[in-house]
């Protein structure tokens, strides 16, 4: 479904680390990935040189034409809960019978697809994590940002704190 479905995906915030490993996702399997993000970042910049594009300005009509004339059945549309209600691009979407969907159901739309994508994931999603740190070393630390290994295996909950 999520594979063979979808011929574009747009993202809306797609600058940060869970969001940037999603647009890898349908990168690597050769989905034209569009996106927005308030700023640009090493991510966003990153995922750029990846193919990815992506606008900085809440406009509409900087939106690419392909994702504005794809069918609402090729085009995913993707938000995430940082993006606020009144967001001009999240509006236009929305008139556009193009439904948003949220980051979390797009991930549970991944792991119903029949394949097992979580180790894929989380390896996109630790490369945002490391250009993220290695472009802010001061705001990241990627020791205490991360879950130890055993932490996760014994099923503890882990709370990373802001610095």
């Amino acid at each position: 479904m999520m594979s063979n479905h979808y011929k574009y995906v747009y993202f809306l915030g797609i600058g940060g680390i869970g969001m940037s490993a999603l647009a890898r996702f349908f990168l690597k399997r050769n989905i034209r990935v569009g996106g927005y993000d308030r700023t640009a970042s090493s991510i966003s910049r990153q995922l750029e040189r990846e193919g990815a594009e992506i606008i900085y300005t809440d406009d509409p009509v900087l939106i690419a034409d392909v994702y504005k004339s794809a069918a609402k059945e090729e085009l995913l549309v993707i938000y995430t809960p940082a993006v606020p209600a009144d967001l001009s691009l999240l509006l236009f979407f929305n008139k556009s019978e193009r439904r948003p969907r949220k980051r979390a159901e797009v991930l549970g739309m991944i792991s119903k697809d029949g394949q097992t994508y979580i180790p894929e994931l989380d390896q996109m999603l630790f490369k945002s994590a490391t250009a993220s740190a290695t472009s802010a070393p001061r705001l990241f630390n990627m020791e205490t940002a991360l879950p130890r290994f055993g932490d996760v295996q014994r099923n503890r909950s882990i709370t990373v704190k802001s610095p």
